[in-house]
């Protein structure tokens, strides 16, 4: 039987919940832009010693970040399956079981007491069980987490072959690669967002800052998209930008309309690449998935909720348009 909604009391009730996803989200945005970016790209920058110190303060902040998110990783995820087990809701159990199954791959994983494939099983079997959760608690996320799946599946399913024998990856990448423009396509539909001049003007600077980025040094570019994203990069640069610039619009527009603890888990699932076989980034896309699985807000607040509201039926309107027969 599927599960029925939360609430939009849910975040509330949670207390400290929100504040600790959005520490999670900046966290993980700030060790994407300072560890992941900032410090891979300097590395290419001529006389880079003479921007020592700004070099070194800012790999320093992104270290920091990264500690950051460890510790958040572990609170946030925990209160919000906390929450959900505690209001007994039908998928706590398998929630539970992806969360268990994530950690055992954290476990196993840097001490290789077993052979690399059942790591990579364990933390697929995660991404899986947490996104089938995320399906039975809110349908209206089910293409997102269906091209997660499929991302994260095709790459792990590419390691475990390379555990076994030196296998070509290029359809599995391939795979992996439109899966997740896919999923940059379908957000806008699944969080149902409501685009305004600013966030459509943010997500037009987002792209052509990307393509911008990508016309530079096609080589950097292409390395740092595979380390930071996990992608190889066969697709036209034109395409990730304006995937990018997307989920860019899309997070303004949450945030704008009073959705931020959706629009911060959209920036966990932006910084895990969905498709990096990690175990710190692999936490990020498990939590993401988790906290929409544990986490309901209304569809719109502030200068948006009259428009959905003006759109939702009156209890009056049934009984006016249709009268209750009065048996005699």
């Amino acid at each position: 039987m599927a599960a029925t909604h939360t609430s939009p009391g849910v975040v509330r009730d949670g207390g400290l919940l929100r504040p600790a996803v959005w520490v999670l989200a900046a966290a993980a945005v700030a060790e994407l832009l300072l560890l992941r970016t900032f410090s891979r790209t300097a590395m290419h920058i001529p006389d880079v010693e003479s921007l020592q110190f700004v070099y070194s303060a800012g790999t320093d902040l992104g270290r920091f970040a990264y500690f950051v998110a460890i510790a958040a990783l572990v609170l946030a995820p925990g209160m919000a399956l906390w929450l959900t087990w505690s209001r007994r809701d039908p998928v706590r159990a398998l929630l539970a079981v992806g969360v268990v199954a994530y950690l055992a791959a954290v476990i196993l994983t840097p001490l290789h007491v077993v052979p690399d494939g059942i790591a990579i099983a364990f933390s697929f079997g995660a991404v899986f069980l947490v996104a089938v959760g995320t399906v039975l608690r809110d349908v209206r996320f089910a293409a997102i987490a269906g091209l997660v799946v499929l991302a994260f599946g095709a790459t792990s399913l590419w390691n475990f072959a390379q555990t076994m024998a030196p296998t070509d990856g290029t359809w599995f990448g391939l795979a992996a690669e439109l899966a997740t423009i896919a999923f940059a396509a379908a957000v806008p539909f699944a969080f149902r967002a409501q685009f305004d001049r600013v966030s459509l003007a943010v997500g037009v600077l987002v792209t052509l800052a990307v393509i911008g980025y990508f016309s530079g040094n096609p080589s950097t570019s292409g390395i740092l998209l595979l380390w930071s994203g996990g992608l190889g990069g066969v697709l036209p640069g034109t395409v990730y930008a304006v995937a990018i610039g997307g989920l860019g619009a899309t997070v303004t527009a949450l945030s704008r309309s009073g959705r931020g603890v959706q629009a911060a888990v959209l920036l966990l699932f932006i910084c895990s690449g969905t498709t990096l076989q990690n175990t710190y980034q692999t936490g990020l896309l498990v939590s993401a998935l988790l906290l929409i699985a544990s986490i309901e807000e209304p569809l719109a607040h502030g200068r948006f909720a009259s428009a959905v509201e003006s759109r939702r039926p009156r209890p009056n309107d049934a009984v006016t348009a249709a009268p209750i027969p009065v048996l005699k």
